[in-house]
């Protein structure tokens, strides 16, 4: 599995202070994945390739 890192800058109101990863690719459908930490209103994305990913904020 090939993981690209892409991080997400917060701007304007307040960032989350995490978010978790939901996964759809050919092995997993809405897979729940581990919460993200957002640190200074940065998440550092990490996507898998040939999938689709949907970050949920806590």
């Amino acid at each position: 599995m090939t993981l690209n890192t892409v991080p997400l800058a917060f701007a304007g109101g307040t960032a989350p202070s995490a978010m978790v990863p939901f996964v759809t690719a050919a092995s997993k459908n809405w897979a729940e994945g581990t919460p993200v930490t957002v640190t200074d209103a940065t998440l550092p994305m990490a996507l898998e390739a040939m999938s689709v990913t949907t970050f949920v904020s806590q």
